[in-house]
């Protein structure tokens, strides 16, 4: 019988990274994390690694033990991660694939009209309302007063603000861009219009036509009727070419 010492020399074992499943995702989501859970036999530190295969779908960072994935504002499409746990120079590796799912956008308005002062009976103040919207999809705008200080007239994207006879004070415009095919999506802003008072001149409202008197007949009387929109006092004089 002979016998022999057999040595088992120690090979450090690369570690081990649980797999990480598929995901899906709609576009514009906040950001999210995904849990790493990796071990090493020897015990060794172990450090993550990881990256994206499109970072303008979404870009990842590992903190702690946690990917925390970003995904792109209007990006859409299936992207590749790929992370890798590594302890003392031994690498695992997991990939899996984030389905960002596109999501139809609001059109927006790509110019925004500011408050302005006009006069009372001024001509008609022009606006040039401009949006835009991200899947080119056909979109109308539409346009409201808060009173009736103003009349809106809107011919396709040109609006046009016509302040009302004799009407003075502040009102709110409210334009907005819906897409037409789903009425939900849709944008917005006001602006305001202040209409300064103007003083206008009092009114004759009584009609006169040419009479004949004849002479030494008496007294004629006429009925003046006179107005004034602003409700001043007014002083009556009455002129004659012949005295």
């Amino acid at each position: 019988t002979k016998s022999f010492e057999l040595n088992i020399t120690a090979v450090d074992d690369a570690p081990t990274l649980e797999a990480l499943s598929n995901l899906i995702k709609q576009e514009d989501d906040s950001n999210f994390s995904v849990e790493l859970n990796a071990t090493d036999i020897e015990s060794n530190p172990i450090t993550y690694l990881a990256s994206s295969s499109n970072p303008s779908i979404a870009t990842v960072a590992v903190v702690g033990n946690a990917l925390v994935v970003t995904p792109m504002a209007n990006a859409n499409g299936v992207i590749t991660l790929e992370v890798n746990a590594t302890a003392n120079g031994q690498t695992a590796t997991q990939r899996f694939d984030i389905n960002v799912t596109a999501v139809d956008d609001a059109p927006t308005f790509t110019a925004r009209q500011g408050d302005y002062g006009a006069q009372e009976d001024d001509l008609a103040y022009r606006v040039t309302l401009q949006a835009a919207d991200l899947e080119s999809n056909p979109f109308t705008y539409s346009a409201t007063a808060s009173n009736a200080k103003v009349i809106l007239n809107l011919v396709d994207n040109n609006l046009t603000i016509t302040p009302s006879a004799n009407a003075f004070g502040t009102v709110v415009v409210d334009v907005n861009v819906t897409q037409e095919s789903n009425s939900s999506l849709r944008d917005s802003y006001s602006f305001t219009v202040s209409i300064n008072p103007v003083n206008d001149a009092p009114t004759i409202d009584s009609s006169f036509s040419d009479v004949a008197v004849a002479e030494d007949s008496g007294v004629a009387n006429y009925e003046l009727n006179v107005s004034d929109i602003e409700g001043s006092d007014l002083n009556i004089t009455v002129e004659s070419n012949n005295t």
